[in-house]
């Protein structure tokens, strides 16, 4: 979920409302015009939810989802979830799978222009996954059955029926507050007095208590005195009291105020505004500046009239490792992209984004392999919303170029951020469009290999790259002739085995060196040398290895050097050498973590446990197993074929150790890892101990009663029910619990329990 940049202003008695009303039910939507909070609100309540939901709560943004396909609101959930579909595109059937067994609560936020798919998929959901619950922010109902609505109302103001209250009493109302809070923030020396109190009190009140009007007039501070703002909303922005009965009072006040922050921009400012709807969520100065400068707009005015922006609060700087990015608030970059047409022509527009974004995936794929993966790997997944857009747009008006270029840089991003089934349904709709025997369908089919055969699916990835076979063949191209007999060897090894894989990667090797193709000749390297190890060669597995981590050196690459790090540490332990494995293991994780590889993280945590294992590290590895099978899960993915017979001795030798009791805890405790906390644990990097994990001594009876029935699996409900108490009090033990044994999921509790059984 989103950080909070700004403070949260009053709503305790909305939050408590809609906690109350998931005792009845397990959907309940926040209704309500633009501007009024629903999005901060359901943040909130997701926060309080949190530790008592063992897989968490997750936020999905679908405000740049514009598609009323159902696959691109799956797609968007898989994405947010950080899953990866096994399916040729973003399948519902798979999601339904992967949330199954969850009990999480899932926001899907901004769902008023996609009521009927979000409806359609929220029932099926529900249907589905007996544990789940969703909260959903929208301007109407979803009209699902057993769907409760929470109409989010205004923040509590000041009675315009009754005689102002003096200053000292106004920060009491939450209005006030919030106005105050963002009047200070632009400019800090703003505060009540006697002079300006009445006039902040007939600002909220004219705001009605909205808390997008409150801050957009909280911005002018810095230029404005209160009663100079109140008397912009007095005079030439009455309709923000108008009587009109044509539309939702609110609604016109919104639309008031957004026509009044719109005329306070210069005319340069306005029509950058409007051009900035180009963008589906936040963009940097540097995309900004060449995709809308023109004759009219210089690219060193763009900069300028950005800063203009920001300081009339339309656009968000938001701080990133190698630049600020800015956004724009959902409402107003609806306006903008209302008034877009006065300003400027959309096609022009559209093509620009396009050719950036191509321009752009152009530079990452010939940097992708070299000194700058790091950043192009973080680049591209800041850059994904715009490119997924420039995307979309080319395969509209079936621009066969564009389309392959970026999807060529995205085939690494998917990875990252578990978006398979993504990828895969663009590649398809790329070979829909170019259907002829030329280079370009070529290299899609050998995409789709790469995608395919991660996701485990050994016909497509055949029938993908017997076809790229044929045509790089035709077309006399070693480069693609060499990648589409490694995928062959990918099926191979999935159907047939080692001996049968390896023949195609030897070929494919050979072919690599020949045309100098290096990203080629390392996996394939990788691959030989799997398939050796799997053959019973760890020594010459070991040299393919090695020489692989030489080419990525040598290049300063990282990806395929985690890779190759975690299987030379599966060699060196097939030969004896554990301290050489457990160096290797680790370089591989600090480099999967640079360039953000979770597949990478996953596969290094499945060899660390097998070395843990023999060193008798026997609880650190079961929870390390734990982590990376929980991740693989998350991933969609199954287990590389060479780790496939580590993990099951492995798992053999913990489960007879151990025991089934003690074995079945320390996975539960790695499973509620976040990947960045395995990491640190296997790199041996101080983490915040658990506050009083395994001290008895610091639960009361009753915690330990309500421990043991968590343990057991029963609901608060059934606690409840059990020990002949409200379920507010078992929940508050629960919370309790949380608290002192620094957890912040329920399967934490239970696994505390099993181990402290064990003990």
């Amino acid at each position: 979920m989103p950080s909070d940049l700004t403070t949260f202003v009053g709503r305790r008695g909305e939050i408590e409302r809609v906690k109350q009303l998931f005792s009845s039910t397990r959907l309940v939507t926040l209704i309500g015009i633009g501007g009024v909070g629903k999005t901060r609100l359901a943040v909130r309540v997701g926060r309080d939810f949190r530790r008592a939901l063992p897989q968490d709560v997750w936020m999905v943004d679908l405000a740049p989802v514009r598609d009323q396909d159902q696959r691109q609101i799956v797609s968007a959930v898989t994405i947010s979830l950080g899953l990866r579909s096994r399916s040729g595109d973003a399948s519902v059937h798979d999601l339904v799978d992967h949330l199954a067994d969850w009990e999480a609560l899932l926001i899907f936020d901004n769902c008023e222009h996609l009521i009927e798919p979000v409806a359609e998929l929220t029932e099926l959901l529900l249907q589905r996954c007996a544990r789940l619950r969703v909260l959903a922010t929208s301007r109407q109902p979803l009209g699902v059955p057993g769907e409760f609505t929470y109409s989010v109302p205004p923040l509590p103001m000041p009675d315009q029926d009754q005689p102002l209250p003096p200053v000292k009493a106004l920060e009491s109302y939450d209005s006030v507050r919030l106005f105050l809070d963002r009047a200070r923030a632009a400019a800090a020396e703003f505060a009540p007095t006697e002079e300006n109190g009445a006039a902040i009190a007939k600002i909220v009140q004219r705001l009605e208590g909205i808390p997008l009007l409150l801050e957009l007039a909280a911005a002018r501070a810095q230029m404005l005195t209160p009663q100079q703002i109140l008397s912009r909303l007095d005079g030439s922005y009455r309709l923000l009291s108008s009587r009109n009965r044509t539309g939702p009072a609110r609604h016109r006040s919104l639309g008031s105020l957004v026509d009044w922050s719109f005329d306070l921009c210069s005319p340069e400012e306005q029509r950058l505004w409007t051009q900035l709807a180009v963008f589906p969520r936040d963009f940097d100065a540097d995309a900004a500046e060449q995709i809308l400068s023109d004759d009219e707009t210089p690219p060193d005015a763009i900069l300028d009239r950005l800063t203009g922006l920001v300081q009339h609060s339309l656009l968000v700087p938001r701080p990133h490792p190698e630049q600020v990015r800015y956004s724009m608030p959902q409402a107003l970059r609806e306006y903008a992209a209302e008034r877009l047409p006065e300003f400027s022509d959309i096609a022009n527009l559209r093509r620009g984004h396009l050719d950036y974004y191509r321009q752009l995936a152009e530079h990452a794929t010939s940097g992708w392999f070299g000194q700058r993966q790091v950043h192009w790997s973080r680049r591209l997944v800041a850059e994904y919303i715009n490119l997924r857009a420039a995307l979309e747009h080319a395969l509209s008006v079936g621009d066969v170029a564009a389309c392959l270029t970026i999807i060529e840089a995205l085939k690494s991003t998917w990875f990252t951020i578990g978006s398979i089934g993504e990828g895969r349904r663009c590649i398809q709709l790329l070979l829909e469009i170019e259907t002829g025997p030329t280079r370009a369908r070529a290299n899609a089919l050998w995409m789709k290999a790469v995608l395919d055969g991660y996701a485990g699916d050994a016909v497509s990835t055949r029938e993908a790259s017997q076809e790229c076979k044929e045509l790089a063949g035709k077309l006399g191209d070693e480069c693609l002739l060499s990648r589409s007999i490694q995928h062959l060897g990918v099926t191979t090894l999935l159907t047939d085995g080692p001996a049968a894989a390896a023949v195609y990667f030897q070929e494919s090797l050979q072919l690599a060196r020949r045309t100098e193709d290096s990203p080629d000749i390392v996996a394939n390297l990788l691959r030989c040398g799997q398939c050796k190890l799997l053959l019973g060669e760890p020594a010459e597995a070991q040299r393919l290895f090695e020489e692989a981590v030489e080419l990525c050196k040598r290049q300063g690459e990282s990806w395929f050097r985690s890779y190759a790090l975690w299987s030379l540490a599966a060699a060196s332990m097939a030969r004896g050498n554990t301290s050489d494995a457990t160096g290797a293991i680790r370089e591989s994780l600090r480099y999967s973590q640079e360039v953000g590889n979770l597949i990478g993280i996953s596969q290094a945590l499945e060899v660390l446990a097998s070395i843990l294992a023999e060193k008798s590290s026997l609880e650190r590895a079961a929870e390390l197993l734990g982590a990376a099978s929980e991740l693989r899960k998350r991933l969609g993915g199954s287990l590389a074929p060479v780790l496939a017979p580590l993990h099951e001795r492995t798992s053999r030798i913990l489960r007879r150790d151990l025991g089934e009791r003690r074995h079945a805890a320390a996975t539960a405790r790695g499973r509620m890892y976040r990947p960045t906390d395995a990491v640190a644990i296997a790199l041996g990097e101080p983490r915040e101990p658990a506050r009083a994990a395994g001290d008895i001594a610091n639960l009361t009876r009753r915690e330990r009663q309500v421990a043991d029935l968590v343990a057991e699996g029963l609901s608060n409900q059934e606690i409840a029910s059990k020990l002949v108490i409200a379920r507010r009090t078992v929940e508050g033990h629960v919370e309790n619990l949380m608290n002192k044994l620094g957890y912040n999921a329920r399967s934490q509790i239970a696994a505390w329990v099993v181990g402290q059984t064990n003990r």
